[in-house]
């Protein structure tokens, strides 16, 4: 047992735990060896953490594209944000689908094209729920006119 852990009088279960080292050198993280009370811990390239993907390369294109994929699917079963009055749901995809999409976001190490994925997600929502298809080749400026004089913008 490590001096810690007697410490607070805990116990790491060697079976659930696992190493991620975290590097910009693609395949460096397999130089990490961990051992607890004899027992080597396993390496991963990456693990789900707290519903939250943790990868080696410090890069979480993983699970930025795994969000929104539940933010779209959360939408897309909410068949009522696509009809009726326009204030109709903005605290639904509020509450739900941006809150579910950008779980964890304050962790995330974000690159310019992480940015560019959430915006392109962010006109997707806003496209659907004023029904501008994209055959209408309106620009992101002219859909976002449109929907900031109907008192919603953004994420607020």
């Amino acid at each position: 047992m490590n001096k810690t852990t007697t410490e607070y009088l805990t116990k790491i279960n060697t079976k659930k735990t696992k190493v991620v080292k975290i590097s910009r050198v693609e395949g460096e993280e397999k130089n990490t060896k961990i051992t607890i009370d004899g027992e080597e811990i396993e390496q991963v390239a990456d693990f789900c953490y707290l519903g939250s993907l943790i990868s080696s390369d410090a890069k979480f294109h993983k699970e930025i594209k795994k969000r929104m994929a539940m933010g779209k699917e959360a939408f897309s079963k909410r068949k009522e944000l696509l009809k009726g009055r326009l204030n109709r749901d903005i605290k639904m995809v509020k509450a739900l689908i941006w809150s579910l999409t950008l779980y964890g976001a304050e962790t995330w190490t974000m690159r310019k094209e992480n940015v560019k994925w959430i915006e392109a997600f962010k006109m997707w929502i806003w496209r659907r729920m004023e029904r501008i298809s994209w055959t209408e080749h309106r620009t992101n400026e002219e859909v976002m006119k449109k929907v900031e004089g109907k008192s919603y913008n953004g994420y607020n």
